[in-house]
């Protein structure tokens, strides 16, 4: 099973049920002469997105997910090798097996990628595929990409308030008072991509994937 890394505030709002979505880059991007066509068209065959564009259709990559693929969450988290080989989320701090007291184990930590399947405790399941701009997210995609910092209201006081990320010091808010979710996922989203080609102003193509936990 293929394993993908989450960072420890993902994890906890996969667990919470908030984060239903990611994104990720798509390596092969638009040729270079591709911003004179017009403005492209997705379709989806075989599991591979092709770009309609004016002269040519051009197949830019086969997507590394299947609708109906389990992968399962690879994060941060520390062993103990006192006594029994035991297993601590350094997200939360909860054990999968919890052999031996806290105080009296020696943890070593390790980091997301040196996660095997057996020591994982979330096992996701993909539920649609699809293409887009990063810079063309809904609001709605804002929320379900991951909440964490931030709690409001959705217009409807009778359901519980939505979380999201606020990676941000700067001032978010809208003219309504909530807060604004592409500036917010922006944030987000640029405090996990460091290289230039990949920051949200530069808008390349990404697969936007949703999961439900598999149970």
């Amino acid at each position: 099973m293929k394993g993908k890394i989450f960072n420890a505030q993902e994890v906890q709002a996969i667990i919470a049920g908030s984060k239903t979505m990611f994104r990720e880059m798509i390596k092969n991007q638009t040729p270079p002469d591709f911003v004179c066509d017009t403005k492209p068209r997705l379709h989806y065959s075989n599991n591979r997105f092709f770009l309609t564009g004016q002269s040519y259709d051009w197949w830019f990559e086969e997507c590394p997910y299947q609708v109906g693929q389990k992968i399962f969450v690879k994060e941060s988290f520390a062993v103990s090798k006192t006594l029994f080989q035991d297993i601590k989320y350094l997200a939360d701090n909860q054990r999968k097996w919890g052999f031996i007291n806290n105080d009296l184990a020696v943890w070593k930590k390790r980091p997301a990628q040196y996660m095997k399947q057996e020591h994982s405790r979330l096992t996701l399941e993909i539920t649609n595929i699809k293409v887009e701009r990063l810079q063309d997210i809904s609001e709605d995609d804002c929320l379900d990409e991951g909440c964490y910092f931030a709690e409001v209201f959705l217009g409807d006081f009778s359901k519980p308030p939505r979380k999201i990320f606020n990676f941000s010091k700067k001032n978010l808010l809208k003219e309504d008072g909530l807060l604004d979710y592409k500036l917010a996922f922006k944030e987000y989203w640029d405090a996990k991509h460091k290289k230039p080609e990949e920051k949200f102003k530069v808008n390349p193509f990404v697969w936007v994937v949703d999961f439900k936990i598999n149970k």
